[in-house]
């Protein structure tokens, strides 16, 4: 270690020897750096690639969660079918036959709606549809007379 502590021309002489050590050496760090470097983006790229590949188990996963029934959910239905109260909640089975009924009343006025829907004379909607739309265009003319008096107005009487 000595020699290196000498002078600038002992040190110059010193590297000047070693140049093809240290040539080959920076060679071999170029080589090893190239080396690195493709190899980090080979895992970057298989990082990434399993990332997606994660993400769409887990949605796979969650769709069929979803997609399971609930064992508890199905018997308590049947019991029901079957006018049968669980024995912790016998004020359930009201509960259960009540929104049934609501459910029933609601699909019935449904139906009815689109019974009702589909005897109406076709030409009696068209006619609707024109009157609404006459409205409307009725509507923005005055609206744009309005507008252009209220300019005129302005223009005559505020201008400096």
């Amino acid at each position: 270690m000595r020699h290196w502590r000498g002078s600038g021309s002992t040190c110059r002489k010193r590297s000047g020897t070693n140049s093809p050590v240290l040539k080959a050496l920076n060679d071999r760090l170029t080589e090893n750096r190239t080396q690195f470097e493709a190899q980090d983006a080979a895992l970057r790229n298989e990082i990434t690639t399993r990332t997606r590949a994660k993400r769409k188990l887990e949605k796979e996963i969650e769709t069929l969660e979803k997609a399971k029934s609930h064992p508890y959910r199905e018997i308590g239905r049947v019991l029901a079918d079957c006018k049968i109260a669980p024995m912790n909640q016998p004020h359930a089975l009201e509960n259960v036959h009540a929104q049934r009924l609501y459910i029933d009343a609601l699909e019935l006025a449904l139906v009815k709606s689109f019974a009702e829907s589909r005897s109406l004379s076709q030409e009696a909607i068209l006619m609707s549809w024109q009157w609404w739309v006459a409205l409307a265009g009725g509507l923005t003319m005055l609206w744009i007379l309005i507008w252009v008096i209220w300019q005129v107005v302005h223009f005559v009487f505020f201008r400096h």
